[in-house]
Order: C-alpha cells, then sequence, then structure tokens
C-alpha cells in the first residue's frame, strides 16, 4: 500500500513539473519588448563603424551577423515580414507601394480586415489593454499595419525627429511593445553608396540614436525589464539593393536585455521573420500558427543551442580574390589587355586553410591548397572558399579573369538614350540618341552614361562562336535587360527591379552571330553584366575576346 502511495505521489509530482515546464515556456522573459529596425544596415556597415553601443549590445546580448533578409531584398518584403512573421509567399508584399487595395499577390490568412495578421494585431488580439506604439521614419509600413490595433503612431520626417518620438513615447507611456523604424542609412547607401565613409558616418549616427532609444527605458524605469531586438531589413552592394547578392541578402540581428545571453553567438540559421516571433517569445504570448517565423529561443537564459543536424554555410567570410572588383557588384578579376595578370588569395579570418579552383568547378576537400600568387595567362574562373578539418566553413568567392590580345575589332557599339519615369525598356525606335560609344564587354561599367536615372542603352554588335552547340545566356542587371542573338530574344530581365539574374537558352553555330542587349535604370543603383556557358566554356562573364564590332 505504501508503495501504490509512493507511486501515486510521484506520478502527481511528475505531472506538476511538466505542467510546470509547459507553463514556463510561454512566462514571459520582460514586461517590454522594442523592436528598432535601421533600414539598410549591413553586417559590414557594424564591422566598419564607430558602434559603441552595438558593441556594447552584443557584447552583453544575444547577435548573428548572418540573419537573412527575404528575397526580394527590398524594403517592403522584408519590412513586412518583420511585422508579420511570414515571407512575401505568405503576406502578399512584394513592392514598396503595396496597399490593401492596391495588390498582386493576396495574403493566405487574413483577420477580418483582409490584412496578414502583424505583431501589432496579434499582441492586440491576446491583450486587449495593452500599449502598443508604431514611430516610423519610413511611412510607407503604415500601408501593412491594421487600423485600430496600434495605441500610438508617429509617421516622422527623418531619423532625429524619429528618435524624439520614440524616447518621449517610451518615457510617457512605458509601452508593452514598440516598433522603431530609422531610415537615413539606406539614404546613405544610395546616396553615397554602401561601404563609402559616408555611409559607415550614418551607421555611427544610427548607434548613437539607439543609445538614446536605450537611456529612454532607462528613464522610464523599464530598462531592467526590457528586451531590445535590433535588425535590419537588408544590406546593399554600390548604390543599391534588391538582388540576391550575401551583402543584401544578409542582415544582423542583436537580442539584448532581460533574461539574454551575454556575449552568445547564435549559430543557427535566422530570418527576418524569426523577429517578431523572438519578440512575441520574450512576452510570454502566443505565436499563431499561421506564421512560419520561429522564435530564436536559445538567446535567451533556460534555453539551449539547437543542436544543428547539418552545418552552418556562413562561420567566415570568403577569401580575398585580387585584384578586386572596382567597387560595387563588380566581381574580382578584370580584363586584361596584352598582358598576364598574377592572382592571389587572402583568408581574412586567418582560420582555416584556403582551397580552390580554376576552372569554375565548385572546391572540394581534394581541391589545391593555396600556397602563393598564380601567373593568369588566358580567361580563367576562379572559385575559392575556406576548409577547416577537410570541411567548407565559409562562403565562396569567385573571380572573373578576361584575357584580351590586340583589342582592335572588339567590342560593341552602344547607343545611350534618356526617358523619364520608365518602369520596363522602352520603344528605342521611338526616342532620341543622347550619346554613342563602343565598350569591349557587356558591362554598365564601360557606358558613358549621360545622366544617372532614367537613363538606357543599347549595345550591338557580333559574338564568336568556337563550337556547334547549345549555350546558355545569363543577364545581371538592375533596372530591366534584355538579350538578342540574331534578333531572336534569348534573355528577359525586363522590369524595374534590383540586381536579379536571368537566362536563356539557344543552339548556335560555329561562327559570329548577331548580338544585341538592351538595358536602362530607373533611378537609384544600377547594374549589368553578361555572362554565358556552353561546350567547352564554364559560366563566366562573356569574354571581350569573343566580341566584335563587325560580322
Amino acid at each position: 500500500m505504501k508503495n501504490f502511495i509512493s507511486l501515486i505521489i510521484t506520478y502527481i509530482a511528475i505531472l506538476f513539473l511538466l505542467s510546470a515546464c509547459s507553463v514556463g515556456d510561454k512566462s514571459p522573459n520582460a514586461g517590454h519588448v522594442i523592436i528598432i529596425g535601421i533600414d539598410g544596415l549591413s553586417p559590414d556597415g557594424i564591422l566598419n563603424s564607430d558602434t559603441p553601443v552595438m558593441d556594447h549590445m552584443m557584447a552583453h546580448g544575444s547577435y548573428s551577423l548572418h540573419a537573412r533578409a527575404v528575397m526580394p531584398s527590398s524594403s517592403g518584403a522584408n519590412w513586412g515580414s518583420m511585422i508579420m512573421g511570414a515571407g512575401p509567399e505568405q503576406h502578399g508584399i512584394i513592392s514598396n507601394d503595396w496597399r490593401v487595395d492596391n495588390f498582386l499577390l493576396h495574403p493566405n490568412v487574413v483577420r477580418d480586415d483582409n490584412l496578414f495578421p502583424t505583431i501589432f494585431a496579434v499582441i492586440r488580439d491576446q491583450k486587449p489593454d495593452a500599449e502598443i506604439g508604431a514611430i516610423l521614419d519610413w511611412n510607407p509600413i503604415q500601408n501593412f499595419i491594421e487600423q485600430n490595433v496600434l495605441s500610438y503612431m508617429a509617421l516622422s520626417a527623418d531619423e532625429d525627429e524619429t528618435t524624439i518620438e520614440a524616447v518621449d513615447y517610451i518615457t510617457g507611456n512605458k509601452p508593452l511593445f514598440t516598433f522603431i523604424h530609422i531610415d537615413h542609412v539606406d539614404g546613405a547607401g544610395h546616396r553615397y553608396g554602401h561601404g563609402s565613409p559616408q555611409y559607415y558616418a550614418s551607421v555611427a549616427k544610427a548607434d548613437s540614436l539607439i543609445g538614446e532609444i536605450i537611456q529612454a527605458t532607462r528613464d522610464a524605469g523599464i530598462y531592467e525589464d526590457t528586451v531590445i531586438l535590433l535588425s535590419s531589413d537588408h544590406g546593399g552592394v554600390g548604390y543599391g539593393h534588391g538582388g540576391n547578392d550575401p551583402r543584401e541578402m544578409e542582415i544582423p540581428l542583436i537580442v539584448y536585455g532581460k533574461n539574454v545571453k551575454q556575449d552568445h553567438l547564435l549559430r543557427i540559421p535566422i530570418n527576418t521573420y524569426d523577429t517578431p516571433a523572438t519578440a512575441l517569445f520574450a512576452l510570454g504570448l502566443e505565436i499563431p500558427f499561421e506564421w512560419i517565423g520561429r522564435p530564436v529561443k536559445n538567446a535567451f537564459h533556460g534555453n539551449e543551442d539547437p543542436q544543428l543536424m547539418y552545418h552552418l554555410n556562413n562561420l567566415y567570410p570568403a577569401p580575398d580574390i585580387l585584384p578586386e572588383g572596382e567597387g560595387g557588384y563588380n566581381p574580382p578579376g578584370g580584363l586584361f589587355i596584352d598582358e598576364p595578370v598574377t592572382m592571389s588569395i587572402e583568408n581574412p579570418s586567418g582560420f582555416g586553410e584556403i582551397r580552390f579552383t580554376l576552372d569554375g568547378s565548385m572546391p572540394d576537400e581534394t581541391s589545391p591548397v593555396y600556397e602563393g600568387p598564380v601567373e593568369i595567362t588566358q580567361n580563367t574562373v576562379v572559385t575559392t572558399r575556406i576548409f577547416a578539418d577537410r570541411r567548407p566553413v565559409s562562403a565562396l568567392n569567385t573571380g572573373y579573369f578576361r584575357m584580351l590580345q590586340n583589342p582592335a575589332g572588339h567590342g560593341l557599339r552602344y547607343t545611350i538614350y534618356e526617358k523619364d519615369e520608365m518602369r520596363l525598356l522602352p520603344d528605342f525606335s521611338t526616342l532620341e540618341p543622347k550619346a554613342t560609344g563602343t565598350t569591349l564587354e557587356i558591362s554598365s561599367n564601360n557606358l558613358e552614361l549621360t545622366r544617372r536615372n532614367y537613363v538606357a542603352a543599347v549595345m550591338e554588335g557580333y559574338i564568336e562562336i568556337q563550337n556547334d552547340g547549345r549555350y546558355r545566356f545569363y543577364l545581371a542587371s538592375d533596372d530591366g535587360s534584355k538579350l538578342y542573338i540574331n534578333d531572336r530574344e534569348v534573355v528577359d530581365n525586363d522590369g524595374d527591379h534590383g540586381v536579379i539574374t536571368r537566362s536563356g537558352a539557344i543552339n548556335l553555330e560555329q561562327g559570329r552571330h548577331k548580338i544585341r542587349v538592351e538595358w536602362f535604370n530607373a533611378g537609384g543603383g544600377y547594374w549589368l553584366a553578361a555572362f554565358m556557358e556552353g561546350p567547352g566554356m564554364e559560366r563566366q562573364i562573356i569574354p571581350a575576346s569573343m566580341l566584335f564590332l563587325d560580322e
């Protein structure tokens, strides 16, 4: 009998512990949560700017500098994802001018107001009396938010006004949840270029503004009970973003405050839609099944780092291939005329060993280890990454080396046009040429544009094919572009967009064939490059040695 009673008591104790664990998983880590979104803030910006506040947050919090934006890496899609806990495939925001009465892809789930549920509505539905605020430097975010779920919203004119509004709101209202958007870093990237001194100065200013917001929690008496999530919508390359380059796609996530582990590197895959899920977890609220975002639980004490089944692919930066590109989207390597070039590779982290290939193939544990400079005498695609214990631990880097002997007769003729308000390639037959010239390669770098915005170009000439067979051509462009061979459209990459790549294939016989490339830039950053692959050649920038002015 005593043994039976003992078993009953033990059983009840186990049930109590299980119940306590279940409740504990939903118990709040903090009484207040603030999401601070810095538009256009890249990990590079944090690493190369004067950022004592963010450095302190990482040293006393949990962080990743390899979180990812959603595609496209544009503002609307990513701010929508950061407040909706899902990607564009679910919430339908795929452009910056999205509105509830202006969209192409409808949300897959909605509240009664026909909007995909944002974090504001989710909190309001679970905490009807909660103080919830949004202070928006980029005002279009208001179009993504349900009506009547916010206690307070401010549409600010600039980063300084945004910070003043945020400080006043926090100190005066002690809100349960606050979302703050600051825009000027993205503006510096568009105006001066990502990685420019002005861009880094804008990041340093953002750092000081973040410090003011943190101080506001102290002044309000809620600092010890607050979790702050700091992230961004995208990075950038050159003057733009919107494509799938890692420099555009990688963003920071810093978790700082109550119950957060200190100096804890988050070695897990993280996406921007995980940020609102983490905010709900910190508040102890239920995360909707309709969201795909997962809370970054291991940022908080009492939650172990998950055991990954596979290896992270971004622990260390990719090797640097020298000579470097000329900035922006220019890959390493370059066009070299009448001379060989010495290629070298550097390891920015100093960890592991560099392995590389010279045929464009993916380096593996059998590829040669880099031991010193290599002389390049012919068209070569160099691919490299870092290995440790014979396993890849970095991203890839690829360099394109193009060699041209005697440039006479090589290249394409180009014509520059202007047209206001372009969203697609124009009908060039209706436009007046503004300038002409020749270019050795299909690249926006080599065009002498008459202006930066609302400008277009047509490049025409011949491409010489050495072997019969099927060839695939690629256009990487911001904004739209098209490629024609023998007056047949092969690649259609038209539209107003960031740098994206599209391709098409065609059967070609040995000899010269007409080639025509059309391209335009509507505004902001721009880029154009053309690649090809086929019998006997790996994917590479179309070599200048294959392009001719005349038949």
